[in-house]
């Protein structure tokens, strides 16, 4: 066999309604395999860059087609295995395990996730271990070569909370962190705009609130820059360099040490 097909299954006139389908396959047993599929077993042990399984749809008036569903029920609580689990085998090479490219999706969203009745588990979670991330690596990376114009969402992240009001919304932990950079923000071509803004309109500010916070409660002894906060600038000659604007105080305090 070259170009031919060893088993089809041509339809071309009725409409397969619900219940309907081509193939089945079903079993009623308590299967238990875990090395093969006891549905059904797929294998190619010397294809070296061809497609095993392709799923395809081209007409032109679909709107709402899957082209695949899974759908895992029958279970309420105990379950610890994986409706979907993909593995790759790791080597040195640039290859994906997973690639998803929607050249086509403008409203859209390339990978949509719902999670509602999530608690104390994660929607989304990247465990790593073993390796050494090193430069050039990232656990995720969000990059666009683009004229992004966006300026009521975040074009490269946009994080929102509506309804919150006591929770955590964004926490980083480097509990192991020495000379590293928790977090670093590069804008060198910046000109009008800001690097970093939090702006507050509405809410009133009470006490133990803080638009932005620093806080240490170890023994530091930092000498050559200031361990809280460490303000640098070594080639402006006219700028204001750090600015405070309290237009409509009155009785409060613009800055207490």
């Amino acid at each position: 066999l070259t170009t031919g097909t060893a088993f089809i299954i041509p339809h071309t006139t009725s409409v397969i309604a619900s219940g309907g389908s081509l193939a089945r396959i079903s079993s009623t047993s308590i299967d238990t395999s875990t090395t093969t599929g006891t549905l059904l077993d797929l294998s190619a042990t010397a294809t070296v860059a061809g497609r095993l399984v392709n799923i395809a749809s081209s007409a032109a008036a679909q709107t709402t087609t899957t082209l695949l569903n899974i759908d895992s029920s029958g279970y309420t609580a105990g379950y610890t295995g994986n409706v979907v689990a993909i593995s790759g085998t790791g080597t040195t090479g640039s290859g994906n395990v997973l690639s998803v490219t929607t050249a086509t999706t403008t409203g859209g969203a390339a990978i949509s996730i719902t999670a509602n009745a999530l608690t104390t588990g994660a929607a989304f979670i990247i465990p790593h271990t073993t390796s050494v991330i090193a430069a050039g690596g990232s656990l995720a990376r969000l990059s666009s070569t683009s004229i992004d114009t966006g300026t009521t969402t975040g074009v490269l992240l946009d994080l929102s909370s509506t309804a919150s009001t006591t929770g955590t919304q964004f926490l980083q932990t480097y509990s192991a962190l020495t000379s590293g950079i928790g977090q670093s923000i590069v804008a060198n071509a910046l000109t009008t705009g800001v690097a970093f803004i939090i702006p507050h309109s509405t809410s009133v500010i009470a006490s133990c609130g803080s638009l932005a916070r620093l806080s240490s409660t170890s023994i530091d002894t930092g000498t050559t820059n200031g361990v809280l906060l460490d303000l640098i600038s070594t080639a402006s000659t006219a700028g204001t360099q750090f600015l405070q604007t309290y237009s409509a105080l009155t009785t409060g305090i613009g800055q207490s040490i």
